[in-house]
């Protein structure tokens, strides 16, 4: 597996930072995960996701938020995300022409 990875923004959850129609650049396998850091996630429920890590907790398990609350689904209903659930760490954006 490579250790960068390109994905595409669809929806409005990361506005205004990230807009669909943006492309996001991840490290896969970061070394830390923090607090306020943007992940690319493959969720059970709702597939794969970019979300900002809203709090770690000690069992490399995350909750997780978008940056528009009136655009996103909430931390409650994405519940738990494991680590094994990340696909990596946004590192790079890359915006749509406007």
């Amino acid at each position: 597996m490579l250790p960068f990875g390109l994905f595409k923004v669809t929806g409005e959850s990361m506005l205004p930072g990230l807009r669909s129609g943006d492309y996001v650049f991840i490290r896969r396998r970061p070394p830390s995960l923090l607090t306020g850091d943007l992940v690319v996630v493959q969720h059970t429920q709702f597939g794969t996701i970019i979300k900002r890590i809203k709090h770690v907790c000690s069992n490399n398990q995350f909750t997780l938020e978008g940056d528009n609350p009136l655009a996103s689904t909430s931390s409650a209903a994405l519940g738990l995300v494991s680590k094994e659930q990340v696909l990596g760490k946004v590192v790079w954006q890359i915006k749509r022409p406007r």
